[in-house]
Parts: C-alpha cells; sequence; structure tokens
C-alpha cells in the first residue's frame, strides 16, 4: 500500500512537471498537535511562511507568537481578529480605504476559520508526513487556468471565489478554500505582494487536500503533452 508520504510526492511531482511550476506546491494543515519530527520555523507573517516553502522547501510549525501579522493569523484560526482590523481602523489609517466603515465594510466579508487551532503546519507537498488541510500554489495566471479547468473536467460547474486585494493568502486562499471545500483563486494583496514578494505576474490558487488526486489526474489527460 502506497504511503502518505508517497502518495504526496507524486501528486506534487506530476502537478510540477505538467504545470511547469516554478517551486514547490505547499501543503498547510491546522492542528491541535505537531507532527513528529517537525521543527519551529522563523517567526514571519504567514503569506511569507508559504512562500519561503515554496521556495526554499523547508517544513514547520507556527504558533500565534511566531506570526507577525497578527490579522492573518486570526483568519486562519489562530487567533481572535485584531480590534482594530474587525472596526476597519486598521486598513483606514494605512490610506486603503477612503473611510473607516469602508474598511470595516470589507472586513466583515473577509473568509475566517471560526475553529481556534493551535498550530499551523507547513510543508512542501512532495515531503508532508502529515494530512494537510488543503495545498497552496502560486503560480501564472495560465496555470492558475489550467488548474480550474482541471478541477471542473470530471463534475463541471463554476468556481465561485471572492478577493478584495487585502488577506489573500490568509483569508482568500486559507480560510476560504477550509471554508467552502472547494478550490479558491485570489490576485494577492498588497501586503503578500510586498512582504512575501509574490510576482507581478502571479496568481494564488487554493485546492481542498480532497481534490488534489483528481485535478492532478486531469491534468494530465488535459495537458500531458502526448508521449
Amino acid at each position: 500500500m502506497e504511503t502518505t508520504e508517497k502518495k504526496y510526492t507524486n501528486f506534487a511531482e506530476r502537478m510540477v512537471k505538467i504545470l511547469g511550476l516554478k517551486g514547490s506546491p505547499v501543503a498547510i494543515a491546522l492542528k491541535d498537535e505537531i507532527p513528529p519530527g517537525l521543527e519551529k520555523g522563523a517567526p514571519a507573517r504567514h503569506c511569507e511562511m508559504v512562500q519561503h516553502v515554496r521556495q526554499s522547501a523547508e517544513q514547520f510549525y507556527s504558533t500565534l507568537d511566531d506570526h507577525k501579522c497578527k490579522g492573518g493569523a486570526a483568519v486562519i484560526g489562530l487567533a481572535e481578529i485584531p480590534e482594530n482590523v474587525a472596526n476597519g481602523d486598521y486598513y483606514y489609517k494605512l490610506g486603503a480605504f477612503a473611510s473607516t466603515d469602508a474598511s470595516r465594510n470589507t472586513m466583515e466579508f473577509v473568509p475566517r476559520i471560526e475553529k481556534h487551532s493551535k498550530y499551523a503546519i507547513y510543508s512542501p507537498l512532495g515531503s508532508a508526513n502529515f494530512s494537510p488541510d488543503l495545498v497552496v500554489v502560486l503560480c501564472t495566471p495560465k496555470q492558475a487556468m489550467q488548474m480550474v479547468q482541471a478541477d471542473l473536467y470530471t463534475a463541471g460547474g463554476r468556481i465561485q471565489t471572492g478577493f478584495a486585494g487585502k488577506q489573500s493568502l490568509c483569508g482568500d486562499i486559507v480560510a476560504n478554500t477550509i471554508n467552502t471545500n472547494s478550490v479558491q483563486v485570489s490576485l494577492g494583496c498588497s501586503g503578500s505582494r510586498k512582504h512575501a514578494k509574490i510576482d507581478e505576474n502571479e496568481l494564488i490558487v487554493g485546492i481542498p487536500i480532497q481534490r488534489v488526486e483528481q485535478m492532478v489526474d486531469s491534468l494530465e489527460k488535459l495537458f500531458e503533452a502526448p508521449k
């Protein structure tokens, strides 16, 4: 029987090969226990942690105290939303909105995970020795399109997603993917592009772990070059 780790290695290798991804797909889990052998990562923002794993292939866990962006940590379920973020004051003072009302109205619609967890766990999909909640892929618009088409290949339908250019890798991707159990796409946000250095030509895709195998199989059917 194929081990969990070998299964995820297989998925990752096929996904990278077919799509031509730059870096690793990133597996993320929110848990109350730490998988054996995993060490704590360096303090950073959630978006920076995702980018670091994508580029370095390291795996680690983090706690609330390790997250430099408390708003991001909150929407993925490590804490309550900071009051100055929830009431609109934070983004209004940054100049992102014309008023606190506009800021608050946007923050009210940012997806968040209500169930709190002690740890956020990050790993390249190919070396994950735990059960992820989702896989995050930083990619070009064409690669995002291909993943959407592959997700819909078997049953059809449409992708229902949402974004506001705020709290992208945390709210748009982790929270919304888990909450809806569906593939999600985000344009990114000012914070993730500034701090995590997400390229101006890249989008972000979140895939529930339960949908990865079908997506990879469909990617091969749709896009693998004939031998």
